[in-house]
C-alpha cells in the first residue's frame, strides 16, 4: 500500500477447470464447469 496508494478497484473471479483430458471429462464435470465458469449468475 505504501508504494502504489489505496486500493481503486476489486475484482473477485472464480473458475473452474479439471486437470484432465476433456475426453476423459464426464458431463456432470462438464456441466459443472460451465455451471461456474459461464452461468454462475444466473
Amino acid at each position: 500500500m505504501d508504494h502504489f496508494g489505496t486500493i481503486h478497484i476489486l475484482i473477485n473471479n472464480v473458475g473452474k477447470f479439471q486437470h484432465k483430458s476433456l475426453y476423459d471429462v464426464t458431463s456432470d464435470e462438464w456441466n459443472d464447469m460451465i455451471q461456474t465458469n459461464l452461468r454462475e449468475d444466473q
